[in-house]
C-alpha cells in the first residue's frame, strides 16, 4: 500500500511539475507550486517520522527532531497561501 501511495505522489507530482515547467507566470502556476510544496512537504514529514522510527542513532534522532518542525512550519505555511490564493476561492466558494 505504500508503494502504491508513493507512486501515486510520484505521479501526481511529475503532472504539477509539468504544469510548473509549461504554464505561464500567474495564479494557475502560483497553485501549482504550492500543491507540489504541500505535496512534497507532506511527503518528507512522512519519510521523517520513518526515518525515526527505524534508527538506532542518537544523532539522527536529534536531526530528524530539530528539522520535522521547520518542515511542518514550512507545510502550514503552503497551506494558508493555498487557501488565501484567488483561484482558491472560486473553487472552493460552495
Amino acid at each position: 500500500a505504500r508503494l502504491h501511495q508513493h507512486a501515486a505522489a510520484e505521479q501526481a507530482g511529475g503532472q504539477l511539475r509539468a504544469i510548473l515547467d509549461s504554464a505561464a507566470a500567474g495564479s494557475a502556476w502560483d497553485r501549482a507550486y504550492l500543491e507540489l510544496a504541500i505535496a512534497a512537504h507532506e511527503a518528507s514529514l512522512e519519510n521523517l517520522a520513518r526515518a525515526y522510527a527505524a534508527t538506532k542513532s542518537p544523532e539522527v534522532k536529534k536531526y530528524i527532531d530539530r528539522s520535522a518542525p521547520i518542515i511542518q512550519k514550512h507545510l502550514e505555511k503552503a497551506k494558508r497561501l493555498l487557501k488565501a490564493s484567488p483561484t482558491s476561492a472560486s473553487r472552493d466558494g460552495k
